[in-house]
């Protein structure tokens, strides 16, 4: 589930995009695995699917760190890659989080190298991508490995670690729905 504060566009160079609709403060959550995204645990079970679905669903899903495959429900898989992304996944709560402020009309974006490597690798369209962020800190290929290199775990450690001190700072328009699907997450909003 995404955070309702977006609109979705052309990029100049990157298909579509996902830009917010208003400014969205370091801290806020932004989406979440919810009871509606599809979970495929094998290759095979994604085989049975009609061919343009599998590709469809490897190309805008991504493997989880327990292994199996998410396909999320919403407008999340329009989120462009960045080696200086704006939204970072907290691994230990698996919610992304803003972790530095978002203009309005700035776009909403995602590092590809925190989605795993693992048993879907052989269908895998994020490996050895061509980037096309532009950032100082731009790696020009994509290619995402389980466990990460521990300078880029770090870099996004420290970076989820300062936003993750602000959630009760700013609005939370997904809260009642983070608590609804994960009770236990309550206590991140006392």
């Amino acid at each position: 589930m995404i955070i309702p504060w977006f609109k979705i566009k052309k990029t100049k160079n990157r298909g579509w995009g996902v830009f917010a609709s208003r400014f969205i403060p370091k801290g806020t959550i932004t989406c979440f695995e919810c009871k509606k995204c599809r979970i495929y645990k094998s290759i095979k079970q994604l085989n049975k699917l009609p061919k343009y679905s599998s590709e469809h669903i490897l190309g805008h899903g991504f493997e989880r760190k327990e292994g199996d495959f998410l396909m999320p429900c919403d407008e999340t898989i329009y989120l462009n890659h960045s080696c200086d992304a704006n939204t970072l996944t907290d691994p230990k709560t698996n919610l992304d989080i803003v972790i530095k402020d978002i203009k309005k009309g700035e776009e909403l974006t995602y590092d590809y190298r925190m989605f795993f490597q693992g048993k879907f690798k052989q269908n895998y369209y994020y490996t050895n991508m061509k980037c096309k962020c532009g950032e100082k800190n731009c790696q020009k290929i994509i290619n995402p490995k389980h466990p990460p290199l521990k300078i880029i775990e770090n870099f996004w450690n420290n970076r989820i670690k300062s936003a993750l001190k602000l959630i009760n700072k700013v609005p939370q328009p997904l809260k009642k729905q983070i608590i609804r699907d994960y009770p236990k997450h309550k206590k991140l909003f006392l």
